[in-house]
């Protein structure tokens, strides 16, 4: 498990040795910021795709963390700071020991214990949530849903959510719609989006059918 771009490109990461977390393999890890940047891309045309301009400014979560690979991967590339939120003791320990790995310890803050009980209290705003959670967990959905009705989730937000297909997830959280969806072997990842996604994919839609 590493770093697959920007600053911090290539640095490993730690894995929580107790936690019962499912790591993002680099593939779907790859993939998922793929999509995030070509959506990202669409409110700041002027900043190239892989750039570090495309994440300036931009105040991500990264709930369920586990080891925090999906919030340091979006600071690695430019993001301007991310909580991380996580219950598990080993886990949040292995968060920080990242973030001090990686060089990007003073652009994090990590939050333990339970992931809903957190979420009411976040300062915001955040302009890109990311969800990792244990596929067995049902209450994944009332967290997105939670998310997506929370007042510091930013005009233009994106939450991303990784499950397992088995997992049947809506077209809509709250005024989030889905943009994205990719599956990869038992992983799909859905990306849902408001504001500046909307309308550009609205704009796509009638250039394609104008």
């Amino acid at each position: 498990m590493r770093v697959i771009a920007g600053s911090a490109r290539g640095r490993p990461l730690r894995a929580p040795k107790k936690a019962p977390t499912r790591p993002t393999s680099d593939r779907v890890k790859e993939a998922l910021f793929s999509m995030v940047e070509s959506l990202l891309a669409w409110g700041r045309p002027e900043a190239e795709i892989g750039s570090a301009d495309l994440w300036r400014g931009l105040r991500v979560a990264d709930v369920y963390a586990g080891s925090g690979a999906l919030g340091i991967e979006a600071l690695s590339r430019g993001a301007a700071g991310a909580l991380f939120l996580e219950g598990s003791a080993d886990a949040v320990g292995a968060i920080r020991e990242n973030l001090r790995l990686t060089g990007l310890a003073a652009l994090g803050e990590v939050r333990g214990g339970d992931v809903g009980r957190t979420l009411p209290a976040l300062p915001g705003p955040i302009d890109l949530a990311v969800m990792d959670p244990p596929y067995a967990d049902r209450a994944a959905l009332e967290v997105a849903e939670a998310i997506a009705g929370a007042p510091w989730l930013a005009t233009d937000a994106l939450l991303v959510l990784e499950h397992s297909r088995r997992l049947a997830v809506p077209d809509k959280l709250g005024t989030l719609k889905r943009q994205r969806e990719r599956r990869y072997g038992d992983t799909i990842v859905t990306i849902y989006g408001r504001g500046a996604y909307d309308r550009a994919a609205a704009n796509a839609l009638n250039e394609v059918h104008g």
